[in-house]
């Protein structure tokens, strides 16, 4: 799930598409995008990783239009931004941390090979 000051955007646990509530509008919409993490970015836009892509998207109207995808990644899982704009899309089963910039670039590939086992 993700909360900007205007949408929550949810992945519907049936369906697996995204639900946007339009808090001005009070309307809900649904997306057929299967993402797996969600996350509004610093600059109210959207970002949505699904195992070997990350996308980012304006919402309009109710409706999801995509800026730009990244498909430098391979088992992303979750997402977390940074203050500087930077993205960081975890790979837990490849003990990766991608970190893509704001325009979708992948940056940097970081391993953490240090973590236990059983996260994994």
């Amino acid at each position: 799930m993700a909360i900007s000051d205007g949408y929550v955007v949810a992945t519907d646990p049936d369906t697996g598409q995204l639900v946007i509530y339009d808090f001005t509008s009070q309307q809900t919409n649904r997306s057929s995008c299967h993402l797996l993490g969600l996350q509004f970015g610093p600059d109210s836009n959207l970002l949505g990783v699904c195992i070997s892509k990350l996308q980012k998207y304006k919402i309009d109207n109710g409706q999801l239009v995509e800026l730009w995808t990244c498909n430098d990644i391979k088992g992303g899982e979750s997402l977390c931004t940074d203050s500087y704009g930077l993205i960081y899309v975890v790979a837990r089963s490849l003990k990766q941390i991608y970190v893509i910039s704001s325009q979708g670039e992948l940056l940097q590939t970081l391993s953490h090979a240090k973590l236990p086992s059983e996260y994994t």
